[in-house]
């Protein structure tokens, strides 16, 4: 009877740590614990100044009234970077088609302002159509970053090639600058249905 009680109470233990890692068995990972915080505490985001792909300076936030589309990117991305800048192009081109495109400011933001000069930035943006009006293309200075990348929850780690492994997602601002969701980059249907909301 003994091992079975002891059994039993470290089986208890076990199920009460998963059960509190994964915030009540809701996210099995840190990218899924990540989005349920912004879903259910919508946390203001910082809204650093950006020098965007024509050397201009811009403001991370929507437009009064409006929202905001961000993601995290690195010009010289060889994979992930890429298929996102596709899949921001289809995004605007599905808002355009909804008529939702005016009230929505688009930012591909790279975390590599070192390198991520505006000529950079401009070879990424025209390669994937950002416009420059409703979807920019930007770099914080070098002392916002850290706390960008915190503020949004992006983790970013270099590796041995000269590059980066970072997750990527497509972060929605509500007109009061809170993160109010977090979609997978190729969710374009998410996305539009949530700003249609």
């Amino acid at each position: 009877m003994r091992p079975f009680l002891a059994i039993l109470a470290i089986a208890l233990m076990g199920v009460t740590l998963i059960w509190q890692v994964t915030d009540g068995a809701r996210a099995v990972t840190a990218e899924g614990a990540r989005r349920l915080h912004a879903v259910e505490r919508t946390p203001t985001m910082p809204s650093p100044y950006l020098t965007d792909m024509s050397g201009k300076t811009v403001r991370l936030q929507p437009d009064v009234g409006g929202v905001a589309l961000v993601e995290f990117i690195y010009t010289a991305c060889p994979t992930i970077c890429r298929y996102a800048g596709d899949s921001f192009a289809r995004l605007k081109g599905r808002l355009a088609a909804a008529g939702l495109a005016k009230g929505v400011r688009m930012f591909s933001v790279s975390f590599d302002p070192l390198r991520d000069d505006p000529m950079a930035l401009s070879d990424y943006a025209e390669t994937h159509g950002a416009d420059g009006d409703i979807w920019k293309v930007g770099a914080p200075a070098v002392t916002d970053l850290r706390g960008l990348l915190s503020g949004y929850g992006v983790t970013v780690i270099a590796d041995r090639f000269d590059g980066y492994e970072h997750n990527a997602a497509i972060h929605l601002i509500d007109e009061r600058n809170r993160l109010v969701g977090i979609f997978d980059i190729d969710d374009i249907d998410g996305v539009v249905e949530a700003i249609r909301r």
